[in-house]
C-alpha cells in the first residue's frame, strides 16, 4: 500500500510543479474527466483483475498509480494555481503538495481502519468489501465521467 501512495504521490508531484511552474497548461474539462475516469479504472482492477493478479506482476499496479498519480496532479494545479499570487511558488507548492500528502495519509488510514472494523463486524470476506466498495465508488464516477465528458463540448 505504502509503494502504492508513493507511485501515486511521485506522478502529482511532478505535473502539479510542472503546471504550477507554468511549463505547460492544459484543459481542465478533460483533465476532471480523466481523473474519473482513473477512478473508474482503479475500482475495475480492484474487482477484477486485483484477485486474478500474482504478487509478482504487482509492478503494473505501480505503474498504474503513478501514470494516475500524473493526471491527479494536473487537477491539484488548478486549485493550487487559484490560490497563488504572483510571488515566489516554491514555498507554497511545497507547503500544498505536503498538505495533500499528509491529509491522503489520514484518508488512507482511515478508510483501512473503516473496513477492517466493518469487516469485523458483518463477517465479511476483504473480496466481497472490495466488490460493493469498488462499484459503488466506480458507479459515482461513471455518472461524473460523462457529466465531465459533456462538459468538455460545451466551454
Amino acid at each position: 500500500m505504502l509503494i502504492l501512495i508513493t507511485a501515486f504521490t511521485v506522478g502529482h508531484s511532478l505535473t502539479l510543479a510542472l503546471c504550477v511552474l507554468h511549463v505547460f497548461t492544459v484543459n481542465t474539462a478533460i483533465v476532471e474527466f480523466l481523473i474519473a475516469v482513473t477512478i473508474i479504472a482503479t475500482c475495475l482492477y480492484n474487482i477484477k483483475i486485483r484477485k486474478d493478479i500474482e504478487t509478482t506482476k504487482r509492478s503494473s499496479a505501480y505503474i498504474m498509480a503513478a501514470i494516475f498519480g500524473l493526471i491527479h496532479g494536473l487537477g491539484f494545479a488548478r486549485v493550487l494555481q487559484e490560490m497563488l499570487s504572483d510571488s515566489s511558488v516554491l514555498l507554497p507548492l511545497f507547503s500544498f503538495n505536503i498538505g495533500l500528502e499528509v491529509g491522503q495519509f489520514i484518508v488512507v488510514i482511515t478508510l483501512l481502519l473503516i473496513t477492517h472494523v466493518v469487516r469485523g463486524v458483518f463477517q465479511l470476506k476483504q473480496s466481497t468489501l472490495n466488490f460493493f466498495i469498488s462499484t459503488a465508488i466506480a458507479s459515482i464516477a461513471l455518472i461524473v465521467a460523462i457529466i465531465r465528458f459533456i462538459d468538455m463540448f460545451h466551454h
